[in-house]
């Protein structure tokens, strides 16, 4: 038979803290938050007459983090039922508002900046982690918006400009009725320029309702209300092409350099996502965020939104001071870059990246499929049916996104004599000689890495990023 349970409330003095181990998650927190100088943090007015501390929100923040909940009610929820946090805060009750605006005002006051920069002097000091070598590596992340409202860039201009020919084809359609606007309105139209139409518009309007409201005038009233009837048409034409106009100058600054973003989280940027279930290329709203670890710490991070990992280094070790004191930064061959390598040696930094084709390079049979050979001595270069390659110039490519410019070396064939076959295999389909572009500083760069991952020490530190990863 079961036992008889009484299932009415009952009445008990139960000691919490014999119900909490001593070696809990939140007696860590707890004595690190404590630990740290009273400058990080100031009293949080909760009403009038009650007063939080930062400290205990910021425990309770990183301990319902820890357990995968960051809803601001579910931590409010939390703090009523877990033990734990009955005992932290001595059975006080807080309000998911009161948890909401702390978690607003931290991110503005750059609260958790300090405490990472605290963390990683108090880690420094016990000799922890070092600032001997970074490791580095992104991911995308999903953003908590609807995936099918986006805009793009080009969908953007298209229509912008689309929207200022029906802008031009309104002056024909004005002179028509004897309303006469500036020219320049009609070049190039902003929304200044659109206002003034518009007012040139309702003038000219209310000029006709004047006219036709007086009794004694001679004036055909019928020609004149279908002049009015039209303009009213025009008018209306007019301030939805302003609106509209406002609309796609809006959606372009939201854009900034980036090519698309979803409207109901501005700051996602639409992006491939390794986790593609339909197997399509959908792209999805996301942000980048990169992290840089030593010794399995994250010793910092930040969000960005371009989604290529190469674009973010630089900006990344610019707002990273960790990352500026580093002498050896190891990533993947998503940040290998021309740009990257020489950023981060006109610091001091060694650049242990790999590049694309590295591990393709490394490959047996990749000198076998080699379709150009060139030669560091005469600096000239023979391709795979013996035609020869020498120095002739200089070319430059601007990366106007970056603001970094590459410099190539031009090579074309010999002067071969006539009748020679090789003659008719150096020139193009149009009788032009062939060319041949090769970046000489990219390819020095590749030649130190390869060099560099040879190395047993260096080899050492770059199969360790598997490890921090």
């Amino acid at each position: 038979m079961q036992p008889h349970y009484n299932t009415t409330f009952t009445e008990m003095n139960i000691n919490l803290n014999s119900r909490v181990s001593s070696r809990d998650f939140i007696y860590y927190v707890s004595s690190w938050v404590n630990s740290l100088p009273d400058s990080l943090f100031k009293p949080y007015s909760l009403g009038r007459h009650q007063k939080i501390s930062d400290r205990l929100l910021v425990i309770i923040v990183i301990f319902a983090f820890y357990h995968n909940i960051r809803s601001s009610r579910k931590i409010a929820e939390l703090i009523k039922y877990d033990i734990r946090l009955i005992l932290l805060t001595h059975g006080q009750t807080i309000s998911y508002r009161t948890i909401e605006r702390f978690m607003d005002s931290y991110q503005q006051t750059g609260l958790i900046d300090n405490l990472f920069d605290c963390l990683n002097y108090q880690l420094t000091q016990a000799k922890v982690i070092n600032n001997d070598v970074a490791y580095i590596d992104g991911t995308i992340i999903r953003a908590d918006s609807y995936k099918y409202g986006f805009v793009w860039r080009k969908s953007v201009i298209k229509f912008l400009g689309k929207l200022k020919i029906k802008v031009c084809q309104l002056e024909p359609l004005l002179l028509q009725l004897g309303i006469f606007c500036n020219s320049s309105v009609f070049s190039d139209p902003n929304l200044s320029k659109m206002d003034q139409l518009v007012n040139t518009m309702i003038i000219a309007l209310n000029k006709i309702n004047t006219t036709l409201q007086e009794k004694h005038t001679t004036i055909n009233r019928s020609k004149l209300k279908k002049t009015r009837r039209k303009l009213k048409k025009y008018l209306r034409i007019a301030k939805e092409l302003r609106s509209r106009m406002a609309k796609y100058l809006t959606q372009l600054d939201f854009l900034g350099k980036r090519n698309s973003y979803a409207k109901t989280d501005t700051d996602a940027t639409f992006m491939h996502f390794k986790d593609d279930p339909m197997n399509n290329g959908q792209v999805k709203p996301g942000y980048n965020l990169q992290i840089a670890t030593n010794d399995g710490f994250v010793i910092d991070y930040d969000i960005y939104q371009r989604p290529a990992d190469s674009k973010t280094l630089i900006p990344f070790v610019e707002k990273s001071k960790w990352l500026q004191n580093a002498q050896v930064i190891v990533a993947d061959a998503g940040y290998g870059r021309e740009q990257n390598y020489n950023y981060l040696k006109k610091l001091g930094i060694k650049p242990l990246l790999e590049y694309a084709t590295y591990r393709q390079e490394q490959k047996r049979n990749y000198q076998k499929k080699l379709q150009w050979h060139y030669d560091e001595t005469t600096d000239s270069f023979t391709d795979n049916k013996g035609i020869k390659f020498v120095f002739h110039g200089f070319s430059v490519r601007h990366d106007k996104q970056n603001n970094f410019t590459h410099i190539f070396r031009t090579y074309r064939p010999i002067d071969y004599l006539d009748g020679d076959p090789k003659k008719e295999l150096s020139l193009t389909d149009k009788d032009a000689k062939r060319t041949h572009t090769f970046n000489r500083n990219w390819y020095v760069i590749r030649k130190k890495i390869t060099a560099d991952l040879e190395e047993k020490f260096y080899q050492l530190l770059f199969s360790q990023r598997k490890i921090e990863d």
